[in-house]
């Protein structure tokens, strides 16, 4: 799978679902969320329903990872990709975390970098569903070279 190639909405449920510890088992002849809260049980839900998760998680292997904590208040993980000498690194968390560390949003014509206009309509629109009582999640990808993939390592 060529990540390069990934919808915006394809790369959001790539990593609500690989950036996820809720995981399904077989109870009684169904199918069954067993762990993980219920955000992640959540976000697992939504995204199976649309992209099988099951392929995403084969298809980027978790090769290190960070779990959420309510210090940090967001989750890492570094997967690898098929075909690739580079890895990805998948976050989500509280969006006012992510978004400190990124230069760029995602948008339906690829990448745009981060601006004042942008950063006040993030922030405008984190207030209102915070207002709302709604909760809103942050993600974030970034491509980091593998280890040993450096040119004369």
């Amino acid at each position: 799978l060529n990540w390069e190639l990934f919808s915006c909405h394809a790369k959001l449920l790539t990593i609500a679902g690989v950036n996820n510890q809720a995981a399904y088992e077989e109870k009684d002849g169904e199918r069954q969320i067993v762990r993980g809260d219920a955000t992640d049980a959540g976000l697992l839900r939504y995204s199976d329903a649309v992209y099988p998760v099951l392929l995403a998680r084969q298809s980027f292997p978790t090769k290190f990872e960070i779990p959420f904590n309510s210090t940090n208040k967001y989750a890492v993980v570094v997967v690898s990709c098929a075909g690739a000498r580079d890895h990805l690194v998948f976050m989500k968390g509280a969006p006012e975390r992510v978004i400190d560390r990124c230069d760029k949003y995602a948008h339906e014509r690829g990448e745009r970098p981060m601006n004042d206009m942008y950063t006040e309509m993030f922030e405008d629109s984190y207030h209102r569903f915070g207002v709302c009582g709604e909760r809103v999640i942050g993600f974030a990808f970034a491509r980091v070279p593998a280890r040993g993939s450096y040119d004369g390592v």
